[in-house]
C-alpha cells in the first residue's frame, strides 16, 4: 500500500475544508516541461532531493501531498511487483527566518454621536409660541493621519523535478519537468503553507513550457 492510499481520505478532507477561507499568502510559480505523451502511461515515485531527509516524517507528509497531486494528473505509483518507476519526482523545500517589514496605514479617531436641542419662540397668528427642535448627528470615524505597521514576512519554497529514472546514472540525468514555487506568507511554519504551494505548483499542470504565474492561497489557518 502506498503513502497516498493511506492518507487519501485525509487529503480530500483538507482540500474541501480550504475552499471557504480568505487568501493568506501569495505563491509565485515557474515551470518548464518536456513531458510529451500521456501521463497515464507513466509510473512515478516521490523522493527527497536531499537523501538525508528520506526518513523524516516531514518529508513523508509532503511526499503524500505531491503523490496525490501527481495521481490527479494521471500518473500512477509503481505496482508492487514493478522493479522501478518510469519517473522519479525529486522534491526540495524550506523556509527562511523571516524579514521584518514596516509600512504605514491610515489612523482614525472616533467622533461620537451628538444630540442637540434648540428652544425658542416663533411668532404666529395666535401670538408667540414656544418651539423645541432636536437634531442628531451620527458617530463617525475621522481620518487622523498615518501610523506605522510592522509585520514579519516569511519566504517558503518548493521545487519539483521529474526525472527519467533510466538516466539517473548518467552524467546529466534527463529532466522532463521542473517546477519552482516561492510563497510569501506571514506564517513561520512550513507545514502551514505547503498545501497552498503544492496546489499552486499543479495549477493547470503541466502548463506551457517556460511559463510563470502568481496565485493566492486559500488554506485553513494553522492552529
Amino acid at each position: 500500500m502506498t503513502l497516498f492510499q493511506l492518507a487519501a481520505p485525509l487529503m480530500l478532507a483538507s482540500l474541501l475544508g480550504a475552499c471557504a477561507v480568505k487568501p493568506h499568502s501569495i505563491s509565485e510559480v515557474s515551470r518548464f516541461n518536456d513531458l510529451g505523451g500521456s501521463a497515464a502511461e507513466r509510473t512515478v515515485a516521490v523522493a527527497p532531493l536531499d537523501e538525508a531527509r528520506r526518513a523524516d516524517l516531514e518529508f513523508r507528509d509532503y511526499a503524500i501531498r505531491v503523490e496525490f497531486a501527481l495521481r490527479e494528473q494521471g500518473f500512477r505509483p509503481p505496482a508492487a511487483d514493478a522493479a522501478q518507476p518510469d519517473l522519479v519526482a525529486f522534491i526540495n523545500y524550506g523556509i527562511d527566518g523571516g524579514t521584518e517589514i514596516t509600512t504605514t496605514a491610515p489612523r482614525y479617531r472616533y467622533e461620537p454621536c451628538q444630540y442637540r436641542t434648540y428652544t425658542g419662540h416663533i411668532r404666529t397668528a395666535a401670538g408667540l409660541q414656544p418651539y423645541v427642535i432636536t437634531s442628531f448627528t451620527p458617530g463617525r470615524h475621522i481620518y487622523a493621519g498615518e501610523r506605522k505597521v510592522t509585520r514579519t514576512e516569511y519566504r517558503a519554497f518548493l521545487t519539483l523535478d521529474l526525472v527519467d529514472r533510466a538516466t539517473l546514472g548518467d552524467d546529466t540525468p534527463r529532466k522532463v519537468f521542473e517546477g519552482r514555487v516561492l510563497t510569501l506568507s506571514r506564517r513561520s511554519m512550513l507545514p502551514a503553507v505547503m498545501p497552498a504551494m503544492v496546489r499552486a505548483l499543479f495549477h493547470k499542470f503541466p502548463g506551457t513550457n517556460g511559463e510563470s504565474y502568481t496565485l493566492p492561497a486559500f488554506d485553513r489557518p494553522a492552529n
